[in-house]
């Protein structure tokens, strides 16, 4: 059966919009602005998702890792300022090109090669990440490992989490659950830990007793 893992599906998911709009930008007419317009909408929207990203592995994915590593495992994690230089870049040289300071095929492949730097460098980082999942499934049980994606979908998405938190209680056993939960309760802030009770305990229909407290 596969293990938990909650950085592959985000990643392909980012790659295909990388690979999108980098085809996009290498064959557009920066002189044709309707088309300029849609393409800028598309790298700002990549920045904002790219961003929220980098920050909901730091404020949930990251603690949860260091419970059992050193911070030596999360060598990653300085790629996120190294790679915020390089977007700020790409930013920088989108508003030019939405102003038109300069020739807009200029700016165009001066925006398009700096956004293949952020992306090769990005491409590299997603790797790295993804090679930490056999240390991942070896030092953490499948019900520790849900934990991570339990607290950001309750947080950030929680119509998806109900529909997790449904299909945890369908397949996980009472004992399992308890993992789950006091792995939440020890890692993550208080209030998050209450959050996803709370939406727990609000699915009478699925839930299992559990022996955790809590507060």
């Amino acid at each position: 059966m596969p293990r938990v893992d909650f950085y592959t599906a985000p990643h392909d998911e980012q790659r295909s919009m990388l690979f999108e709009i980098a085809h996009k930008a290498s064959t557009i007419n920066f002189k044709d602005t309707l088309a300029v317009k849609g393409l800028m909408q598309q790298i700002e929207n990549m920045i904002k998702e790219l961003r929220d990203h980098a920050e909901s592995e730091e404020t949930w994915a990251h603690p949860f890792i260091l419970s059992k590593f050193d911070k030596e495992v999360l060598q990653f994690e300085e790629d996120h300022q190294a790679q915020e230089a390089v977007l700020d870049e790409v930013e920088e040289n989108v508003r030019s090109l939405q102003t038109g300071s300069m020739d807009s095929q200029d700016l165009g492949q001066k925006m398009y090669k700096s956004l293949c730097k952020f992306i090769g460098r990005y491409l590299t980082h997603l790797e790295k990440e993804e090679a930490i999942l056999p240390l991942l499934w070896e030092a953490f049980t499948d019900a520790e490992l849900w934990a991570v994606k339990v607290v950001y979908c309750t947080i950030k998405k929680p119509a998806e989490a109900e529909k997790l938190l449904t299909m945890l209680s369908a397949d996980l056993n009472a004992q399992d659950l308890d993992i789950l939960f006091t792995k939440i309760k020890d890692v993550h802030p208080p209030q998050d830990y209450e959050k996803v009770m709370a939406l727990y305990e609000s699915l009478s229909p699925f839930r299992q007793n559990i022996s955790i407290a809590r507060t």
